[in-house]
């Protein structure tokens, strides 16, 4: 059987220290069996991402792009007709607000 695969998407304001909180969960991920793939920014690859099973967003006081937005709405609504997940957005196009 193929191992999960995590993507953590990190970065924004410095001061909410994003790479120290994600560092805090690559052990019990890489402990539950998940290849994880870690990205500094939000430009996050759309097309990269059918083979990715868990986000992990930790990004505050920037914004995300019109396409890398639609490319992970596009992948977790694909993600959940397969097995039903819990899809979060604020719809504002900011994070954190």
């Amino acid at each position: 059987m193929d191992r999960p695969n995590a993507l953590i998407v990190r970065g924004g304001w410095e001061g909410h220290a994003p790479v120290e909180a994600t560092e805090l969960l690559l052990p019990f991920l890489r402990d539950k069996g998940y290849t994880v793939r870690i990205e500094e920014s939000s430009d996050v690859d759309a097309g990269g991402l059918d083979a990715v099973d868990l986000i992990v967003q930790c990004v505050t006081m920037s914004e995300i792009a019109e396409p890398q937005l639609k490319g992970l709405l596009k992948n977790r609504v694909q993600k959940a007709r397969a097995a039903p997940i819990p899809i979060v957005s604020n719809r504002s196009g900011k994070a954190g607000q």
